[in-house]
């Protein structure tokens, strides 16, 4: 209910909610005008996944040492490590898996945007224009399914769900990354005058939007219950002090998420695992992450 009252408190104009909960932009584009743009936009144009800095492909890399080791908590035992990841991206996730001894399996619209470390994940990598609907047939063998950053750019995302679900079996597990929009720091945000404009709406990049108590309500009706939600650095705290604010001055934003990369590379470097762990799990539950990734079991 908290959250609930909380997102009535945004301007709502452009979007509508959902029957499930979740609130969704009221036009949508047609899947063939969200191919064209996505191809143009980040997979086959976007160099920008060709330079990244060591820093960035530290904090990367990071990232996806802390989902395998999340994951890998819930493994009981060699056979379990089977899984498929949806919208694989830069493969960082799909490289830190094989490392580690997982079976698995890529999909994404393009290798194009897969890092220059990556290259090893090439094999394991599937491209489809229906990732989703590729992806069903490799799920139903899977003890594990990842989506980290999908599910906001799904047109249908209640489609995609009951597809995923339809497919996995009861005991496998489903991990899905989101932002963490219209949140209650957000909202602080502009009451307080620090910014002016709903900054974290994206058409049509983001279609739907799930605030982390709209999302386990969503994966119950699809018979998931939620078993973990991680946080992740909460840039967005910078934003209440004006001299670094990187949404009024744009020319911070570069230097904020260099202080992000710093910030968690740090970490790792000085603390194991685990207490990088609960840190997370910790900042989760204080629900200031711009982003957060849960993972639900099918009941």
């Amino acid at each position: 209910m908290v959250g609930e009252l909380v997102m009535m408190q945004f301007n709502m104009e452009e979007l509508e909610q959902h029957e499930l909960g979740y609130y969704t932009y009221k036009n949508k584009p047609s899947k063939e005008e969200l191919a064209k743009y996505y191809s143009k936009r980040y997979f086959e144009s976007n160099s920008s996944y060709n330079i990244e800095t060591d820093l960035e492909i530290e904090y990367k890399s990071n990232h996806a040492k802390l989902i395998e080791f999340c994951l890998s908590s819930l493994v009981d035992k060699a056979s379990d490590k089977t899984i498929v990841e949806i919208g694989s991206g830069q493969g960082y996730l799909l490289k830190e898996l094989l490392n580690k001894g997982w079976n698995v399996n890529g999909i994404d619209y393009s290798k194009a945007q897969i890092g220059k470390m990556n290259k090893c994940v090439e094999n394991h990598f599937y491209t489809s224009k229906e990732p989703i609907e590729f992806a069903l047939e490799y799920i139903k063998n899977a003890k594990f399914c990842v989506m980290k950053h999908v599910l906001e750019h799904v047109p249908d995302p209640k489609n995609a769900l009951e597809n995923i679900s339809s497919s996995q079996p009861i005991g496998a597990y489903i991990a899905v990354e989101i932002p963490n929009d219209f949140s209650n720091l957000q909202l602080r945000l502009i009451e307080g005058g620090q910014i002016e404009e709903q900054y974290w709406l994206s058409y049509p990049e983001h279609l739907s939007y799930f605030s982390p108590y709209i999302l386990p309500k969503l994966m119950n009706s699809f018979n998931y219950k939620c078993i973990a939600v991680l946080g992740d650095f909460p840039i967005e705290v910078l934003l209440l002090q004006d001299e670094f604010n990187y949404k009024k001055h744009p020319e911070l934003g570069k230097a904020a998420h260099l202080l992000r990369c710093k910030v968690m590379n740090y970490i790792h470097r000085t603390k194991n695992i685990s207490e990088i762990y609960n840190a997370m799990v910790a900042f989760g539950k204080l629900e200031i992450s711009r982003s957060n990734f849960f993972v639900f079991e099918k009941i």
